[in-house]
Formats: structure tokens, sequence, C-alpha cells
């Protein structure tokens, strides 16, 4: 069995869209996301997790295919303050996944996420 823990966002300024570090999922059979969220203002912006199938990068995580990225239905959070969330997900079936932050009006933070594997 493996477990992994890997920082997939780091400092992200949350007055302007965030996308993660690209998470592979192939023999993996869990996984959580939590995302830490800080604010001297206001929040309200969304936090999501997309998926593809089709995203391919080799070893060095040089995109060969970008592919096509689709919101994992029952995932987006509206933020309303500084906190903290986490996803878990168990037997995915897609190949890659990736957390996503769009800003609202005057929205101002820091966002920082880890990712939690289990797999083979």
């Amino acid at each position: 069995m493996r477990y992994s823990q890997d920082k997939i966002v780091t400092n992200g300024n949350m007055a302007s869209s965030i996308t993660s570090e690209t998470v592979p999922l192939d023999q993996v059979f869990g996984y959580s996301i939590q995302a830490v969220y800080t604010t001297a203002g206001t929040l309200a912006g969304v936090l999501e997790l997309q998926a593809s199938s089709n995203h391919q990068e080799d070893n060095e995580k040089n995109v060969i295919v970008a592919g096509n990225w689709v919101t994992i239905s029952g995932t987006p959070v509206t933020l309303t303050g500084a906190g903290s969330f986490i996803w878990n997900v168990q037997d995915p079936n897609y190949l890659w996944v990736r957390l996503v932050y769009t800003p609202g009006v005057g929205d101002s933070g820091t966002l920082n996420a880890t990712v939690n594997t289990k797999g083979f």
C-alpha cells in the first residue's frame, strides 16, 4: 500500500483565480484534499474539484495532452470567510484531479491545499 501527502497550492492569492497542481490518480483508490484559507477581509469565492480522464503529463509534470476538465458533482463550496474544507473521495474512476478557486468580487486572502492519496 502506498500513501502520499503533497502540497498542491502554496500561498495562493485569493484575489485571483487559482488552479492547483494536477494529481495523478492511476492506481489510487482514495484521496482527500484539504483547503485552508485565511483572510483579513471577506471571501465569497468558490472552491471546487475538477477531474479529467484524458489529461496527460510526463514524469516531470510537463503537459503532453491538456485534456478536458469537468467539475465533479457536489464538490463546489462557496466560502463566507476564513476556514478550511476537506473532500474525501473513495474509488475515483477518473485519472486526474485538481482544485480550482474562482474569486468573488473583492476577495482577498491566502489559500493552501494538500492532497493525501492511498493506492498501490
